[in-house]
């Protein structure tokens, strides 16, 4: 009755730490021969480790993806350590093919025990991938809802029927336990009464190669998948309906279970945020995600869904990781997706302005006046080491380091190799003395303040009251000889002060802020300009422009 079969995913067999979205599940499994569907990726370990507690597991069989078509008539195949269709593992056996356990796959296991034993397996959550052969024999599972859901476990008629050609009028097999014979596997009953276990694999003919495993599929938007690393900071889920009515679809945010042994811990959940693009001011606009969300997808359509990173709720270095859980209207899937973002250090180079809006005023009784909008702002540039400590720079370069060639943030251009320099990036504030590199006090961080005194000598070429070709401010007398500070230019002392806030100021977080984005209140008293000191206000931003944590000088 069923003439070809074949199943799905390659062998992952990875090994040693991993960063990962952690699920756990549990496995009920009847006495004999239970066939499971594993939706998490289990490869960090062997079925000896993950089977070390329960020694009444005695075999674990997973079947490769079409090693040979093989074919039959009038049953599933039977595991055998003879042919290429299955790699096996058996307790207290050498010579076992199966190293670990990847997921999105079906096994065969093997329970010795009289009575049902249940087990839990902690496994790396992944993006549901199935495909489905004509050349041999599918043994798939699919994503239906939980169990304990209510309704329950969706029928097999119900869960296919956007996809009815799939498995129409082909029988579907499932492993009842006991001994393997002619009546186990069996073929269901009734698509009508029969639900689909998502912790079960099934044994079915296919009619056409597809890729089915649900009413809706997802991808993700130029590949850009939820592992958001250190840098990226927006992704964009695609839903495409399969079936002719409107679908529903709710997302929700899932804490990941703790990390295995040996595993990287998880320091939190991923703050997710909600994107949605205004014209009206041509930006996108993002609020947090919440507790969920839903969105709509036409019949036979695709809907796009923008999601943001906060990176504010993310820890300098630490890896952090969470599950986004789809359901659908039909009440018919449970779909989780790995979400994981790793926070970036501060250090680096960062590259940004300062925009006065406020100046002292020395009349009596009058605290101040604002500035101009036209008024104009001050590049900053600013480097932080691996260690955390800030510098301020006159100018800074990116490009590849003339004694080894490596990428680096330099603060002259002869470290750079000579024949790069037409790649090479360089930035400039003009309003710094010249070749200085300052060193702070403080902390780059939300909350901290970072403190510089920039000291302008009378005599330097970017001192505001120099002039090299005017007899009256050149520092030098009639008869030419050079004058002390104080008779035509004065030395000037510019304390300033950077305050990082949580939130943009004037705004509320944007994408990246907190992470490759900084900012908050600056503010900057001058000396020597005037009599009495000048206090300028007003508020900076940065822009991270490289994670190289050392000054190449």
């Amino acid at each position: 009755m069923i003439s070809r079969l074949a199943a799905i995913l390659l062998l992952v067999a990875s090994a040693g730490t991993a960063s990962a979205q952690w699920l756990s599940t549990t496995y009920t499994l009847r006495p004999g021969w239970n066939a499971v569907w594993l939706h998490g990726d289990a490869s960090h370990l062997t079925p000896a480790q993950a089977f070390a507690s329960e020694t009444r597991i005695s075999e674990v069989w997973r079947w490769n993806n079409g090693s040979t078509g093989r074919q039959f008539s009038f049953n599933a195949a039977n595991p055998s350590g003879g042919l290429p269709d299955w790699s096996y593992w058996s307790l207290n056996v050498t010579g076992n093919t199966l190293a670990s356990l990847p997921g999105q796959t079906a096994y065969l296991i093997r329970n010795t025990h009289s009575a049902n034993i249940t087990f839990t397996l902690t496994a790396k959550a992944m993006a549901p991938e199935v495909r489905w052969t004509r050349s041999g024999a599918n043994f798939l599972g699919f994503p239906s809802r939980a169990a304990g859901s209510t309704p329950a476990f969706p029928t097999f008629q119900n869960f296919f029927a956007s996809f009815s050609a799939g498995i129409s009028g082909s029988p579907v097999f499932q492993y009842i336990g006991g001994n393997l014979s002619s009546a186990n596997p069996r073929a269901i009953p009734s698509y009508s009464a029969e639900r689909v276990d998502r912790n079960q694999a099934y044994w079915f003919e296919a009619d056409v190669t597809n890729d089915f495993y649900g009413p809706y599929s997802i991808s993700f938007k130029n590949g850009a998948n939820l592992a958001f690393g250190r840098q990226r900071l927006t992704s964009t889920l695609l839903f495409r309906n399969r079936t002719s009515a409107n679908l529903t679809l709710t997302v929700a945010p899932v804490n990941s279970d703790a990390a295995p042994g040996g595993q990287t811990p998880v320091a939190g959940p991923v703050p997710l945020t909600l994107r949605s693009f205004d014209p009206s001011t041509a930006r996108w606009n993002e609020t947090p995600l919440g507790a969920s969300a839903s969105i709509v997808v036409q019949p036979n359509s695709t809907a796009e869904l923008p999601l943001g990173l906060a990176r504010t709720g993310i820890l300098p270095g630490a890896f952090h990781a969470s599950i986004l859980r789809v359901t659908d209207s039909t009440t018919l899937t449970q779909i989780d997706l790995p979400v994981s973002a790793t926070g970036d250090t501060n250090a680096g180079l960062w590259v940004g302005e300062a925009t006065p809006t406020g100046v002292g005023s020395f009349v009596q009784g009058y605290a101040g006046t604002e500035i101009s909008t036209l008024a104009p702002s001050l590049r900053l540039l600013l480097h932080v080491t691996g260690a955390g400590s800030a510098n301020l720079l006159s100018q800074a370069f990116l490009g590849q380091r003339a004694s080894d060639g490596a990428d680096c943030v330099a603060t002259n251009q002869t470290a750079l190799k000579a024949e790069n320099l037409p790649d090479a990036t360089r930035f400039f504030a003009a309003h710094m003395p010249l070749d200085r590199v300052i060193a702070c006090s403080g902390s780059v961080a939300a909350g901290s303040t970072l403190t510089a005194q920039i000291q302008i000598p009378f005599d330097d070429a970017t001192n505001p009251l120099v002039h090299q070709y005017h007899p009256d401010h050149d520092n030098r007398s009639a008869t030419g000889t050079a004058l002390p500070a104080g008779k035509e230019s004065a030395n000037i002392t510019r304390n300033l002060s950077l305050t990082f806030t949580t939130d943009p100021p004037g705004a509320a977080p944007g994408t990246g802020w907190g992470g490759n984005a900084l900012g908050g209140t600056y503010t900057e008293t001058l000396a020597g300009l005037s009599k009495n000191p000048v206090t300028i206000t007003g508020t900076f931003r940065l822009q991270k422009a490289s994670s190289i944590p050392n000054l190449t000088q």
